[in-house]
């Protein structure tokens, strides 16, 4: 989960490095306000817990074909190796469950992150 805000001097956006699970949590690590450098223009600026807004990373959708081809083939191989007859059917069921594996585990990873967004963004002070 990535934290922005927008500065005040030239209205960019900066992220904010930490992990909090709500701006309550923020405003008490950071203090309310809180002074932060801006990494555009290099000024101080005061920032509130809540024009900090949370956004999901793209770390899982890049790490996901990296993970996903070398899974379809392991598991592809794993369970052609215990299926006895080498029938084509059952081939295509092995295929099949090896595809269901990793999207089953990227679609849990991806609904933890986005209910996570979703907690921090709900509320505002």
């Amino acid at each position: 989960m990535m934290y922005k805000f927008r500065c005040q001097n030239c209205s960019e956006y900066n992220r904010l490095k930490g992990s909090f699970t709500d701006r309550r949590e923020l405003a008490e690590t950071k203090g309310e306000p809180f002074r932060i450098v801006c990494s555009v223009c290099g000024r101080k600026t005061e920032v509130k817990a809540n024009s900090v807004t949370a956004t999901e990373t793209r770390f899982l959708g890049l790490i996901f074909p990296l993970v996903f081809v070398p899974a379809i083939l392991l598991g592809y191989y794993l369970f052609t190796n215990f299926i006895e007859r080498n029938s084509i059917y059952l081939k295509l069921i092995a295929i099949g469950f090896a595809l269901k594996i990793p999207a089953i585990i990227y679609s849990a990873l991806s609904k933890s992150e986005r209910d996570k967004v979703r907690n921090f963004n709900r509320y505002k002070l």
